[in-house]
């Protein structure tokens, strides 16, 4: 019975590290950091305009180690640089630090109605990594590299289209969210 114990105990422990070392989609680690920018907005150690000004997402492997760089970008002019947020996190999602870049904000930014890009970003990122129905996602869940959002105006009103790239993926993938972040629909481009 001891043997019986032990076996078991043995067999439970090596799943659990296999299940805990295995990495998650790389679109999910840049979706999970959505998390991590408003966590810094709620604690006020990102200035609150940053969710207002939101132009892009980017995920690179960290040249120096198993990290990834997850990089939230605001609007800025032609010529200027942004400012930005540098996420790093590790293969299954989770935070290991953040970097403030300095920048400027555009003259001009987008007018969103009063609804901040950054969540709507998010949920177009989220639907990317969530969406089994689509077949436009799969390519761009798994080799996910940025994601960028822009106004655009449909026949009914203002929308986010959000471009993403991958790359495993030839094209960009166009996503359509209403202000209230629900996704209207996708295209190839």
């Amino acid at each position: 019975m001891k043997f019986l114990t032990l076996s078991v105990t043995t067999l439970l422990a090596g799943t659990f590290a296999a299940a805990s070392a295995q990495a998650i989609a790389i679109s999910e680690v840049a979706e999970l950091q959505f998390h991590k920018v408003n966590q810094l907005v709620a604690t006020r150690k990102i200035d609150s305009g940053f969710v207002d000004h939101m132009k892009s997402v980017a995920l690179a492997k960290d040249p120096a180690g198993p990290l990834y760089l997850v990089t939230f970008q605001e609007e800025a002019d032609a010529g200027q640089a942004a400012f930005t947020v540098v996420v790093s996190a590790d293969a299954n999602g989770k935070s290991q630090g953040y970097q403030q870049q300095a920048g400027t904000l555009a003259k001009g930014p987008a007018n969103w109605g009063g609804k901040a890009p950054l969540d709507l970003l998010e949920k177009a990122v989220e639907y990317v990594v969530d969406s089994t129905t689509d077949p436009l996602t799969p390519s761009f869940r798994d080799g996910f590299t940025a994601a960028s959002i822009e106004p655009f105006q449909s026949a009914n009103g203002l929308v986010g289209k959000v471009s993403v790239t991958a790359g495993t993926a030839s094209g960009t993938l166009l996503v359509f969210v209403d202000l209230n972040g629900q996704i209207l629909s996708t295209a190839k481009q």
